[in-house]
């Protein structure tokens, strides 16, 4: 009897926490969401905030600080064109204006009105942590709008502990907009799903489109407003935002040819598109049409809107024509190759435009040595599951098994809201092929269906319900009594299955959770690229030490007139610009207020890069002669392991050093040997060695085979080597050489084997305080500024 008693408290639990589900969500994802916070801001806020300042991670983030502090002077107007970037031309701003609102709009209600420089960063920091974080709440609700509760909480607890892309791009400091993009981008695709499915379950159509059922379409109306609003947000975060119109477009095409094979009516999709694509288009529009982007926009916008409703006409034709449905896609498929024909005949150049608006999603080519830029599955030219493994882990695998699942549900059960979770799946999976840096959007749709995936594993391990009729229960017992007896009966059939449920549970955990947990950790603890202390104290010191460019310290806050089409901005005769590796160009405008020639939009790279490895003093004058460069920078990675930047030069980075093998008790050991093309560029002349003649004490010269390994790879294994007390005599050897395969070598980049000549025209300006140990030489500074003098 007690253990009735107890059965029976317990199932009173059970009904009482299912009529407070809500309530158990509520504080399901409130834990979730401090559980993504603390994620990403626990391991680095010491790193954030340090001393008197706040180191951002990255680089895009001080160009939006760059942005918002000029904003925070002229709210709202913001700047549309930049002349303290891309020396001597300007640039126009790249992204749309809504993410620095935001900081600026926060800064201001938490600060009561008086903005200052540490409520600016303050607030810059910690919104993408926040904005990241606040993602499990439309995670969870499309999880359950295609499934159940169950779903939406474990996308939501996947999405809160997702590794990669968007773990990084949503830490603390990182101030970017890729946090509010992922945000926006969810919220619009939650409220179409929601319009659609409720839509759908009302068999909405133009003829209920009425006041006197305004009860009945009111709340996909609503659903539908709600999508056009955060489309509107999105597009007004990001200058790319036209990833997100081709995912909605691909999918109200395939809809429209899925309703009309089924004979079924599409005025619901053409209902749910208009709002959509106007809303959306009218509240960005604005600002879109500033940036360099905007006539893709123009162009795209209008499409969207159309297509929906010209399918909708076609497939109304077809129906009252009696054709076969299997026309449809045909006639659809025929129209859009006739519609390109016509722009390749008689409007070429909207043509290239739209073809370079897809590429610039869908890019063919990798960019240089830029990591997100490469392709998922062939960074750098070479198959690799790397990217997958630290970007997704066994969630890549899984999320492709379930696409395949829902695939098969959706054709079963004619579910819209699952048709589009695979179309929007299926395009991000593409974008994120061509580029790794679209990881972050990929990552919602592979947390909403491993989350699918991951709780069909544990229903396939709970106990299955039986046909079999219960007992008849005597009409004398009351309903309470009965319903309390079927839990009774439900609660010992489900007390046998636990171990299966145990079972699956433990199964999800180890596969989904814990390779997550483990990969997320390791990224949460590191911040991408940021000025170190080092950066920082000689920025700081530029700005307090070198002249003004515009005469005018105020000038940085200032809304500026953009140039003329196709002209380059009109600069004072006191202005000049900074040598800097373009990785490094943001900086240099924020902390130090000054304008580098080269910056991380890769405007100026293939040029700083010419500049650094140049060989000789001539050439590298002229480049700095040509921008009008006063002062360059040079740092120790820059010098010791920079040229993976000779490809932006045009040049390999065989020129410079390469890997060589030489016999040693048996086996082959690598060494790495810098060649007198990397003592002789720009950069290893200033940083290593100051600009100053350099006489070599002695010249090592080796003799090499090349041969091929067991796995086909080809490799140089040293065969000799001599050493030489002059340049001139390791020439000469070389000289007399029948074979090509010798090289003049040092192992260290600190000792030349080569003379240098003294650079005539760089005149030592500044050298951290922070040193470094270098072999062979001793301390030297990390980073060092030279003055350029004509």
């Amino acid at each position: 009897m007690r253990w009735f008693w107890i059965s029976d408290l317990y199932m009173q639990q059970i009904e009482k926490n299912r009529n407070n589900l809500p309530i158990i969500i509520g504080i399901s994802l409130a834990i979730l969401f401090v559980l993504a916070l603390c994620l990403r801001f626990g391991f680095v806020i010491d790193k954030v905030f340090v001393d008197d300042y706040v180191k951002f991670a990255g680089t895009d983030a001080y160009y939006h600080m760059r942005l918002v502090e000029n904003m925070s002077h002229n709210f709202p107007e913001r700047i549309t064109f930049d002349p303290y970037t891309y020396y001597p031309h300007g640039a126009q701003t790249p992204w749309p204006p809504l993410f620095d609102w935001l900081i600026i709009g926060i800064a201001w209600i938490f600060s009561l009105g008086a903005l200052s420089q540490h409520a600016l960063e303050t607030v810059g920091a910690w919104l993408p942590a926040i904005l990241g974080a606040a993602t499990v709440i439309p995670v969870y609700f499309i999880g359950k709008a295609l499934l159940n509760h169950w779903v939406g909480l474990l996308s939501a607890a996947l999405i809160a502990i997702h590794p990669g892309g968007f773990l990084t791009r949503s830490l603390l400091g990182f101030c970017d907009h890729h946090a509010a993009e992922t945000l926006f981008s969810t919220l619009t695709m939650l409220f179409l799903i929601l319009g659609l499915k409720s839509a759908k379950d009302r068999g909405l159509t133009f003829d209920k489109l009425r006041w006197q059922n305004l009860p009945s379409i009111g709340k996909p109306v609503l659903y539908y407003l709600l999508s056009g609003l955060l489309l509107g947000a999105y597009l007004l975060t990001w200058s790319g935002g036209l990833l997100l119109i081709l995912v909605l477009f691909t999918y109200f095409i395939a809809q429209s040819i899925i309703d009309h094979l089924r004979g079924k009516s599409i005025d619901y999709l053409v209902i749910a598109a208009l709002p959509l694509f106007i809303i959306g288009g009218t509240i960005s529009l604005p600002s879109l049409t500033k940036l360099w982007t905007g006539h893709w926009f123009m162009l795209a916008l209008p499409i969207a809107i159309l297509t929906p409703v010209i399918l909708n006409v076609i497939s109304r034709l077809l129906v009252k024509i009696k054709l076969a449905r299997i026309y449809y896609p045909v006639i659809l498929v025929g129209i859009g190759l006739a519609g390109l024909a016509t722009l390749w005949i008689f409007s070429p150049d909207l043509l290239k435009s739209l073809l370079n608006a897809f590429n610039y999603i869908f890019p063919r080519q990798a960019t240089m040595d830029i990591w997100e830029a490469q392709p998922l599955l062939f960074p750098f030219g070479k198959f690799s599951l790397s990217f997958v493994w630290s970007q997704y882990t066994t969630g890549f695998l899984l999320s492709l098994i379930s696409m395949g699942i829902i695939t098969y549900s959706a054709i079963k059960q004619d579910r819209v809201e699952k048709v589009l979770l695979l179309v929007w799946s299926f395009m991000m999976l593409l974008a994120v092929m061509g580029q790794s840096r679209y990881g972050y959007y990929f990552a919602v749709n592979v947390a909403l269906l491993t989350g699918y995936l991951s709780w069909h594993i544990i229903q396939f391990f709970s106990p299955k319900e039986t046909n079999s009729k219960p007992a008849e229960i005597s009409g004398k017992i009351s309903k309470k009594k009965a319903a309390r007896r079927k839990l009774q009966q439900s609660s010992a059939g489900s007390s046998k299955g636990w171990p299966k449920i145990i079972l699956g549970t433990a199964i999800v955990l180890l596969l989904v959770f814990v390779p997550n947990i483990t990969e997320a950790t390791k990224y949460a603890k590191q911040l991408p690229l940021s000025p170190d202390y080092v950066w920082h104290e000689s920025l700081s010191w530029m700005r307090d030490n070198t002249p003004d460019p515009f005469d005018n310290p105020d000038f940085y806050y200032e809304i500026y007139e953009p140039p003329a089409p196709g002209e380059d901005y009109s600069y004072p005769d006191s202005a000049y610009g900074v040598m800097v590796w373009w990785q490094y160009g943001h900086w240099v405008t924020q902390i130090a207020h000054r304008i580098p020639t080269a910056n991380p939009f890769q405007q100026g790279a293939q040029t700083a890069a010419q500049f650094l490895t140049a060989q000789d003093e001539a050439s590298a004058n002229a480049i700095l002669d040509k921008l009008g460069v006063r002062y360059v920078f040079v740092d120790e990675m820059i010098a010791t392991g920079f040229f993976g930047t000779a490809t932006w030069a045009g040049l390999n980075e065989t020129d410079f050093y390469d890997v060589y093998y030489a016999q040693q008790g048996g086996a082959l050991m690598r060494t790495t040997f810098y060649h007198p093309e990397y003592y002789r560029s720009m950069c290893v002349r200033l940083y290593n060695f100051d600009g100053k003649e350099i006489v070599p004490d002695e010249c090592m010269v080796i003799s090499y085979e090349e041969k091929t390994g067991q796995d086909d790879t080809k490799y140089k294994q040293i065969t000799s080597s001599r050493t030489f007390s002059t340049y001139e005599e390791a020439e000469e050897y070389i000289f007399t050489q029948k074979s090509a395969e010798h090289k003049i070598v040092s192992r260290n980049p600190f000792i030349s084997p080569v003379p240098l000549d003294e650079l005539k025209h760089y005149r030592p300006a500044y050298a951290s305080e922070t040193e470094s140990m270098q072999a062979g030489v001793g301390m030297v500074p990390v980073l060092k500024i030279f003055e350029f003098e004509k």
